[in-house]
């Protein structure tokens, strides 16, 4: 109980007091049980606190010491093979933690331990999203969710886990109503358990969701929330990067880089240094303060090295979101054909899972290269799809009616429809009783806000933006 609500030192005190105890030479059955207990829940804190050497080595010790006679061995048997797991995800090694979240999902069905098997579910399901197979991991929540379900129609309080991570996969859906519903559901429960993790996590969903639906007010009261016991609690190492690296992202959405900046240069991080694996949400966030600060070829190398990596590993989720912040990148340093072709890439791989949200966030220079993309002709309808959840969040509207940053003026504006009309320079000139010099500042300029490198672009965008009305 000291372990799952966050009283580490304790438990360690009392694992050794029960050894004390414990002064079998030729241990039976029941001593080993005992002692593979204590080694399952030094591996549950070693995994607490990031050490994934020491958390092998305690799971392993524990699975030589349970036996496989009774229901409560098998069932640790079960949490030891789960922590082993833990310990490989953590290191990034997902093939070795798939084999041993499926050896506990198959010794909780064989003990008969309902609670375990849905652990280890949900395990499985967070390595499909690494993977990027969102409708697979969405079907394993869901049937964890309907296991959790007890006689009286009433949910057990491991139905938090799966709520908020289904939760998780329906925001990229774009699915905001179901979204926000399971996060609340997930909270209610993990109120009742005592489970701080999980309860930060319910806060940064709910913020996420307060920000793309515009209420600025429930959202920052969530971020404080989330942020308050992310600090006040030692929060398991997956859950705390999330959690920190996801408000990051927010404040830096509301105008705010200061708070990332202050979590990367915590983090010690450089951007030529190892990227280990469960740090790799720290360096995303990385590139985009470099990106923020103009800094875009550091940026860009460094995405190249966490693309690379997650490649290896066949890590699809994480390589969209890479390719992602590519796109942008390469939009940013003018290069649009390039960035056109990344985002290319991304929109193949993200297209068969229905993603939405990792294009949605990006704001307003995704609005324009996906525009781009429709107009060359770039998964038109999956583009289309996008589009249409930009008009429905009001963002398309933002980006015409000139609320977001850097909007066409009214001059420019006239320059864009000249140049639509086939007008060179020297006769946009003479029909706007302007210089040459002035036409071709405003023609920089007009590239610049709409992210294009030529005339045709610039129409193109111009059209699907509606400026020609």
């Amino acid at each position: 109980m000291f372990a799952l609500t966050g009283d580490p030192n304790r438990v360690e005190e009392m694992f050794q007091d029960a050894e004390k105890l414990i002064t079998s030479p030729t241990p039976d059955m029941e001593t080993r049980t005992m002692l593979g207990t204590i080694a399952t829940g030094r591996a549950y804190l070693a995994n607490l606190q990031g050490n994934t050497s020491l958390a092998l080595k305690f799971s392993r010790s524990a699975l030589e010491y349970l036996p496989d006679v009774d229901l409560v061995s098998r069932s640790l048997r079960t949490v030891a093979t789960s922590l082993l797991g833990d310990a490989c995800s953590i290191n990034g090694d997902l093939e070795q933690a798939w084999q041993a979240y499926m050896e506990a999902k198959q010794i909780g069905l064989a003990a008969g331990d309902q609670h375990l098997v849905i652990v280890a579910n949900s395990n499985l399901a967070n390595i499909l999203i690494e993977r990027g197979l969102l409708h697979q991991a969405a079907e394993i929540y869901t049937e964890a969710l309907e296991m959790t379900t007890r006689p009286d129609g009433q949910k057990s309080v491991l139905a938090g886990r799966a709520y908020v991570e289904l939760s998780q996969v329906l925001y990229e859906w774009n699915d905001l109503e179901n979204a926000h519903r399971y996060t609340q559901q997930s909270l209610a429960l993990c109120r009742q358990w005592g489970n701080v993790d999980l309860q930060a996590v319910c806060f940064v969903m709910l913020a996420r969701l307060a920000h793309v639906q515009q209420h600025p007010e429930n959202g920052l009261d969530a971020m404080y929330t989330a942020e308050r016991l992310a600090n006040e609690h030692r929060l398991l190492p997956r859950y705390s990067i999330w959690v920190k690296c996801t408000l990051a992202r927010l404040w830096t959405d509301l105008g705010d880089p200061e708070k990332a900046s202050g979590l990367i240069e915590r983090a010690g991080l450089v951007s030529d240094g190892e990227i280990p694996y469960i740090d790799e949400p720290k360096y995303l966030v990385l590139v985009r303060l470099l990106l923020a600060q103009g800094n875009s070829d550091v940026a860009l190398v460094l995405s190249q090295r966490l693309l690379q990596k997650a490649e290896a590993a066949n890590r699809m989720g994480r390589v969209i979101e890479v390719l992602v912040l590519q796109a942008l990148i390469l939009q940013g340093m003018k290069h649009t054909e390039q960035a056109l072709i990344v985002l290319g890439r991304a929109l193949a791989l993200a297209r068969p899972e229905e993603y939405v949200r990792v294009f949605l966030d990006e704001g307003r220079q995704m609005t324009l290269l996906l525009h781009l993309a429709k107009a060359g002709g770039i998964h038109p309808e999956y583009v289309s799809e996008l589009l249409s959840g930009i008009q429905e969040s009001g963002a398309e509207t933002q980006l015409q009616t000139g609320q977001t940053p850097g909007p066409l003026s009214k001059r420019e504006v006239e320059v864009l429809k000249l140049i639509e009309a086939g007008c060179s320079n020297q006769e946009i000139a003479g029909q706007l009783f302007i210089s040459n010099a002035t036409v071709k500042r405003h023609i920089s300029n007009i590239y610049a806000k709409l992210g294009v490198e030529n005339r045709t672009q610039a129409v193109s965008t111009g059209k699907e933006l509606g400026l020609f009305k």
